[in-house]
């Protein structure tokens, strides 16, 4: 593939002039005359019968290049050429020639892109960069995980004399308003889903309205008593967001928890790393607990790196730029979870997006100057290291086209641009000083009781 490129103008605009290989398109061309020889009725021919020189003569030979040359076709060739130059696009503005003079000619296109503005970066290496890790305390984190698992297999027994502890299950009726006027002037109203009876929950943070539960610690079977508290300002019911509440208690039961004994049989019971023994599952989950560590050390290298980097550089992202990408993040997550594009569509009207967007910022940032740092230091993946990824991709591979020179062609850019980030990534992690200092976690806030 042959590939020019005009200089770039004030707005960051190119033209790029792309002649293929001679045949790209002949595959194509002949898929497409099969296509057309079943779909329309040429006298003296049983349809998908008529020869190929009678096909083209019937719809014409520029209407099989014009099916031939689709928008995707086109669209696959300039994304080759955008990889072959390691071009950061953000749109592509127009596509404003395409020739094929016969099946077995290349294919001539030249489109008109606006690139991402150039990054200027000269410091990148020698950085001194402190990351902040919270210590790891292995041996705690076990103790916890095997507390977790416990409690996932907990059992409530009836202690009807009991009086009601943090992790207790009880047992109560309610009934509640919400003030939908003001403190001086309350105008408390009932509403349907305020009111329960015989209703069982876990003595939990997080497990009804905040402050709710707590103020129930102490109380015994029997007892009576009006609790008060405020909806979260994020509620999802509109008319209780921020509004204080009062309900009317009655504790029907009580039900203290019993943890089963840390054992084989509990090991056993375990699904999540299984395990046949206590022993097996305290090694297993104290690997994941390093791996998690390890991986959690590996992203916060990662943002403190990148951060510094971003500081050293000079760049411009365009606001559209920002947007589109924070729009194609949330369609991507809608594709995750299965909710409609079309719903996700008309949701992103409503969404705050301006974390998404700062976020999205941030990565295209890190990613346009991971781009420019290959560009500079002309880090490129061996030959070697490309032939491997080729043959573990073959050897792995269950799709059919896997061997076909095409499909090999686009793989190897993939991996070529793959590789040459990791390459980039390791080279920063070598070349500037890496400290890790202890997180700071700061203490809640404690208000003052006059």
């Amino acid at each position: 593939m042959q590939i020019e490129i005009s200089n770039r103008d004030e707005n960051n605009i190119v033209t790029l002039e792309i002649k293929t290989e001679a045949g790209v398109a002949k595959d194509s061309y002949h898929k497409t005359i099969s296509i057309v020889r079943n779909q329309v009725n040429i006298p003296g021919f049983r349809k998908g019968k008529a020869p190929t020189n009678m096909v083209i003569n019937h719809v014409g030979e520029d209407y099989i290049k014009a099916r031939t040359l689709t928008q995707d076709f086109l669209l696959d060739l300039l994304n080759t050429a955008v990889k072959k130059q390691a071009l950061d696009i953000i749109a592509v503005q127009s596509i404003d020639k395409v020739e094929l003079d016969t099946p077995e000619s290349s294919v001539v296109m030249s489109a008109t892109l606006e690139l991402y503005p150039e990054v200027k970066i000269s410091e990148y290496k020698g950085l001194n960069i402190e990351v902040e890790l919270a210590p790891a305390d292995f041996d705690k984190q076990l103790e916890e995980s095997l507390t977790r698992i416990q409690k996932s297999f907990v059992t409530f027994q009836e202690a009807a004399d009991a009086l009601i502890e943090s992790g207790d299950q009880i047992s109560l009726d309610f009934d509640g308003q919400y003030n939908a006027g003001t403190e001086a002037e309350p105008d408390w109203i009932a509403k349907e889903g305020m009111k329960a009876e015989d209703y069982k929950v876990t003595v939990e943070p997080g497990n009804f309205i905040d402050n709710f539960l707590e103020q129930t610690v102490g109380l015994k079977v029997g007892d009576e008593k009006e609790i008060f508290v405020k909806f979260p300002e994020d509620y999802g019911a509109e008319d209780l967001a921020g509004k204080a509440a009062k309900f009317a208690i009655k504790i029907k039961g009580i039900f203290k928890p019993e943890l089963p004994a840390l054992d084989d049989e509990l090991a056993k019971k375990n699904k999540s790393p299984k395990a046949e023994t206590l022993e097996e599952l305290k090694t297993k989950l104290k690997e994941n607990l390093e791996t998690a560590y390890a991986k959690e050390k590996e992203l916060a290298t990662e943002v403190a790196l990148f951060k510094a980097l971003r500081e050293k550089a000079e760049f411009d992202i365009p606001e559209k730029a920002i947007e589109m990408n924070v729009r194609q993040d949330l369609m991507n997550m809608a594709r995750q979870f299965g909710i409609p594009p079309e719903q996700m569509m008309s949701l992103m009207g409503t969404l705050p997006l301006d974390k998404n967007r700062e976020v999205t910022k941030e990565k295209l940032a890190n990613s346009l100057i991971l781009t420019t740092i290959v560009k500079l230091e002309n880090i490129n993946p061996t030959t070697e290291e490309l032939e491997a990824k080729w043959k573990e991709h073959s050897e792995s591979s269950c799709k059919g086209d896997h061997k076909s020179n095409k499909h090999k062609a686009d793989f190897l850019l993939d991996v070529a641009i793959q590789l040459g980030t990791e390459k980039a990534n390791e080279m920063l992690l070598e070349a500037n000083k890496i400290t890790y200092v202890e997180k700071k976690i700061e203490a809640p806030a404690v208000e003052a009781v006059a």
